[in-house]
C-alpha cells in the first residue's frame, strides 16, 4: 500500500516536471504582456516547487514503510524468542 502511495506522488512529480518543460514563450498581450510574463513566471516557480515537495513526500514515505518493515521484522523476532511460532501453550 505505501509503495502504491510512493509510486503515485513520484509519477505526479514526474508528470508534473515534463509538463513545465514544455511551457510556451511569453505571450504577446500588448499592454498587458509584462504582467501576463509575470503571472505565469509565478505559476510556473510554483509548480517547480510542487514538483520538489511532491518527491520529497514520496521520499518520506518510502522511508516511513522501511522504518515499519524493520520495526514489524524486530517486534516480530522479539515475540519468536518469547515464544517460537508453532510452540504450544500460552505466552506469559
Amino acid at each position: 500500500m505505501l509503495d502504491g502511495i510512493t509510486d503515485r506522488l513520484r509519477n505526479a512529480s514526474t508528470d508534473l516536471d515534463s509538463v513545465g518543460k514544455t511551457l510556451p514563450e511569453s505571450p504577446d498581450a500588448g499592454d498587458a504582456t509584462a504582467a501576463i510574463a509575470a503571472i505565469l513566471a509565478q505559476l510556473s516557480d510554483n509548480a517547480g516547487q510542487l514538483v520538489i515537495g511532491l518527491e520529497a513526500v514520496a521520499t518520506m514515505v518510502s522511508d516511513a514503510k522501511d522504518r515499519y518493515v524493520a520495526d514489524d521484522e524486530a517486534a516480530r523476532a522479539t515475540f519468536e524468542r518469547v515464544q517460537p511460532l508453532g510452540s504450544q501453550g500460552v505466552m506469559r
